[in-house]
């Protein structure tokens, strides 16, 4: 009986292997006649007559299975758009999949012969032989680039089913195509307006590798929907229109930017200059992440005034705008009108990207309770982030902050 371990998640890409059954012995090439479809539509393999789809919940992927299961391929798409800041070419790409993927499968050895793919760049092959609970499986992993996307493909099986089918296994994957209208329409850049709007909220959207190039980060269709939503309720507690409100009324009302003035206010913080705030907390013993966080609570007021985190605030705030639209709780135009609202504020607040960054970074540390300046931290690596995603092309921090923003939908 067969398992599958394949996942693909807002925070992270895991990929695990199939427990299959099978038999040996040597078998010509199948002839390839039933083709399969990813589900968004962008990319097809051709398998023999008696191969059947395995799931079809998965954006981007296709899996399969031969009719006794003894046999699977697995193909998955992540758009470069998705890696942005990870992998600038397909040798970095290739090294980041083993890094978070294919490195719990074991040792690799490297395949040279491989089939020809006409319609991609076959960047590398390998092979790996798992022991999993008491059998012998083998797994062919073969890594694509196009112009758009990389792509991962993996024929597994049991050993001796695997041996006798490696051909036909690997004219699958030689069948391989792009669907090159579907992926223009989902590459298809935005408007400066929307890509500005996404830009507020870029750093969560590339730590979770979505797309910056999507409203909210991800394809509007049935698995973002049944996604966002799950995210929604975990996180926020939102799980229809009347909680997304009462929550985005929050951020806009009230919000963390609140919390750190009352605290600032409650410590008296405006009576002191910075030695003599660090003077005091070395007098008094408070040291760690409390001496950071009341230092944080100085320099952010210092800096932006009662806007000290507003940024932190009103990014979660467009992003929740999006995502309520994904998630079916608001529409499109309910979710870009808000969404308009929330950025001219942020434009009248602040004077550049570098600015609203650095508010929404304080905001980041304040409420993650970190340091910027511990480089293990998660607020250094968004910070980092940023600057990487400030030198990329298509990026929505190489727009002029003080664009028009205009009502398209």
């Amino acid at each position: 009986m067969k398992r599958i371990k394949f996942f693909l998640t807002c925070f992270c890409l895991l990929m695990g292997v199939f427990v299959l059954t099978g038999c040996g012995g040597k078998e010509k090439t199948e002839e390839l006649t039933n083709q399969f479809v990813s589900k968004n539509e962008s990319f097809q393999i051709s398998a023999p007559k008696d191969w059947k789809e395995a799931s079809d919940e998965i954006e981007g992927a296709i899996l399969i299975e031969d009719e006794k299961k003894q046999l699977s391929i697995i193909a998955q798409q992540i758009l470069k758009s998705q890696l942005a800041t990870i992998a600038e070419t397909g040798e970095d790409f290739v090294k980041f999949y083993k890094q978070t993927t294919t490195s719990s499968f074991g040792e690799a050895v490297k395949i040279t012969e491989n089939p020809t793919i006409e319609n991609a760049t076959l960047l590398e092959a390998e092979e790996y032989s798992i022991v999993e609970n008491g059998l012998k499986e083998k797994v062919y992993v073969v890594y694509l680039e196009t112009e758009a996307s990389y792509y991962v493909v993996l024929a597994t099986g049991l050993e001796d089913a695997y041996k006798k089918k490696l051909e036909t296994l690997k004219s699958c994957i030689a069948s391989f195509e792009e669907k090159e209208e579907k992926i223009a329409k989902i590459t298809a850049p935005l408007s400066d307006t929307l890509l500005w709007f996404n830009g507020t909220y870029a750093l969560i959207t590339t730590k979770n590798m979505g797309n910056l190039s999507l409203v909210g980060g991800y394809e509007n269709n049935d698995t973002t929907k049944q996604m966002i939503s799950t995210a929604l309720q975990s996180s926020w507690d939102v799980t229809d229109k009347a909680s997304a409100d009462e929550t985005l009324k929050w951020l806009l009302e009230e919000g963390h930017n609140s919390d750190l003035l009352k605290s600032y206010a409650d410590y008296e913080l405006d009576s002191y200059t910075r030695e003599e705030l660090i003077e005091v907390l070395e007098e008094s013993q408070i040291t760690g992440m409390d001496a950071v966080i009341i230092l944080l609570e100085y320099d952010a007021v210092k800096k932006f005034g009662d806007k000290a985190i507003l940024a932190w605030d009103l990014s979660r705030a467009m992003q929740l705008s999006a995502w309520y639209y994904l998630a079916g709780y608001y529409t499109y135009e309910e979710a870009m009108d808000q969404s308009l609202e929330i950025a001219q504020l942020l434009q009248k607040t602040y004077t550049s990207w570098d600015e609203m960054i650095e508010s929404y970074m304080y905001g980041f540390q304040y409420w993650n309770e970190d340091d910027i300046s511990d480089t293990s931290s998660d607020s250094y690596e968004r910070k980092q982030m940023y600057e990487q995603l400030k030198t990329k092309e298509g990026s929505p921090y190489q727009l002029d902050w003080n664009i028009t923003l205009t009502k398209e939908w």
